[in-house]
């Protein structure tokens, strides 16, 4: 009977990307059938934890000048509750407010550094039983296998989510 309970509230989290030609996002949503609690939130850059998206802007960037002319928006995943079967939600989102070349020079780098998995999003999240899993950004770019599984866009079961270091997004 609780196997049977714990099942009815499931919840699952899916992290991707999103490429347009003026902007990229990363987003998330529980596609479960049960509320995600999410417990921990970590930012990574060539396997470096980063501790907040400007943070990781102004290392790919290496020169703020290239970060003129771009606007960001984020919203703060860490601690909330996402309802099941939500729709995705965008936490960073960077775009180009005029034409200029370093702005659209940049969002092509940020977009080949996802591309090539140096930027990755890992979350903890917990079911109202206190079940807990990681999950890691998907890469529609790259399949999944069972050998990559391990480091990119995966899910597995913890204990909780204290092994996680927080970054702040």
């Amino acid at each position: 009977m609780r196997e049977h309970q714990r099942a009815s509230v499931w919840p699952n989290i899916e992290i991707g990307p999103s490429f347009q030609p003026n902007e990229v996002a990363f987003h998330v949503r529980n596609t479960g059938i049960g509320p995600a609690q999410i417990q921990a939130t970590k930012l990574t850059y060539k396997n470096q934890q980063i501790s907040d998206w400007r943070s990781l802007l102004f290392t790919i960037a290496n020169d703020t000048t290239n970060l003129k002319g771009l606007q960001t928006y984020q919203s703060f995943i860490n601690k909330r509750v996402l309802p099941n079967k939500s729709e995705r939600q965008d936490i960073f989102r960077i775009s180009i407010n005029d034409t200029n070349s370093t702005g659209k020079l940049f969002l092509s780098q940020l977009g080949k550094e996802v591309s090539k998995q140096h930027l990755n999003i890992t979350l903890c999240y917990c079911s109202v039983y206190e079940q807990c899993w990681i999950s890691k950004m998907f890469n529609p770019n790259h399949a999944t296998t069972e050998s990559s599984a391990p480091t990119y866009g995966y899910k597995k079961p913890v204990e909780s989510c204290r092994e996680i270091q927080n970054s702040d997004i």
